[in-house]
């Protein structure tokens, strides 16, 4: 009787392309997949306040970032929901168009909240802020939420992510 051991095995790059591999659609390829919550974390000060609304530019612009490496296929509306420093999404996506000069970005990008009103905080884990903001959010292909932990009750716990996820998922 021949009993043969399989050896566990990983992939390694440059193998042949596993069957399915490669076949996902984007938002921003090869980075963030349609219909999917991606999540930019980083150490302070590292540049995701900057990153984030250059990548929410390339999508609505269907543009290339960096030197074209990662591309939208179409332009889509993007809803950017900052919870601080509104003001400064608002002029960093200025810097980014002066440098970029992608009309179609600066039609498909809504900032919530206006940063010229008052700002009373948002809590994305209750139904009255969704209901707020539904239409917003309707016309919306791709959505940036920056900062995660200022759209909830204080802390990013179980309960919290399943809440969020709740309404993310809708």
């Amino acid at each position: 009787r021949d009993i043969s051991i399989i050896k566990p095995q990983g992939w390694k790059l440059g193998d042949p392309m596993p069957n399915g591999a490669g076949k996902a659609k984007y938002q921003l390829e090869p980075i963030i997949p349609e219909a999917s919550v991606s999540l930019l974390y980083s150490a302070p000060g590292v540049g995701k306040s900057w990153l984030a609304p250059l990548i929410a530019y390339a999508i609505a612009g269907a543009i290339g970032i960096p030197d074209g490496r990662w591309k939208a296929r179409s332009p889509r509306n993007c809803l950017f929901i900052s919870t601080e420093m509104t003001a400064q999404v608002v002029s960093r996506l200025d810097t980014i168009h002066r440098s970029l000069g992608c009309q179609e970005a600066v039609a498909n990008i809504t900032i919530y909240p206006h940063p010229d009103k008052p700002y009373h905080g948002i809590n994305l884990e209750e139904e009255e802020t969704w209901d707020g903001i539904r239409e917003l959010i309707a016309d919306a292909d791709f959505i940036v939420i920056d900062h995660l932990t200022n759209v909830t009750k204080g802390d990013i716990d179980s309960r919290s992510w399943k809440r969020l996820w709740f309404f993310l998922d809708r």
